[in-house]
């Protein structure tokens, strides 16, 4: 789950990728069979996120990806819930391994979608797809989230990291100039 130290060490490690010259393409994701089990609920229950010196709410990982000058793919392994959901409109591009779910069970657990995620899903999926995955927070498959355009492409698990690091290949060979103006028009 993303609490205060993984949000921090994921922050940290996106803007140092992306401050580096040599570095053309960003890949997050997950260790095991699971891309994140989102928020570290427990982070919900206090009156405030406390956060100290040099570290990051989990809620700083949005900006992050959105101030990133590098293209960031996020490779979803597996199991994505809550955060690990609502932070996908935020990357470049995604693409989940045929084995991977996702999941907001925001209404199940008492809490309201995070950080505008009500707005961006809207955006992304449509009125009924959104409250679909809002509303019920049942899980839906990589191939449903590919229809509904949540992720991009869905490769099969044995050959998903291949794939996903073949086209941060692809990208880290075109120009970077080019590649940053294209990523801030769209």
């Amino acid at each position: 789950a993303l609490d205060v130290p993984l949000a921090t060490a994921l922050c940290v490690a996106i803007e140092e990728a992306d401050s580096s010259e040599a570095v053309r393409a960003i890949v997050v994701t997950g260790r095991g069979d699971a891309f994140t089990a989102g928020a570290d609920v427990s982070l919900f229950a206090a009156p405030s996120i406390t956060v100290g010196s040099g570290q990051r709410n989990p809620s700083a990982i949005y900006q992050v990806l959105m101030s990133c000058r590098t293209p960031v793919i996020a490779a979803v392994n597996g199991v994505a819930v809550g955060m690990g959901v609502t932070l996908l409109p935020h990357f470049d591009l995604v693409y989940a391994s045929e084995d991977a779910s996702f999941m907001t069970p925001f209404v199940k657990l008492g809490l309201c979608a995070e950080f505008g995620s009500s707005r961006t899903l809207f955006q992304l999926l449509g009125k009924f797809r959104a409250s679909e995955l809002i509303l019920r927070g049942r899980a839906i498959d990589a191939r449903t989230a590919a229809s509904w355009g949540l992720v991009g492409r869905v490769f099969p698990g044995e050959q998903f990291m291949d794939e996903v690091l073949a086209v941060a290949d692809d990208l880290a060979a075109l120009p970077p100039g080019t590649m940053q103006k294209n990523k801030e028009l769209i």
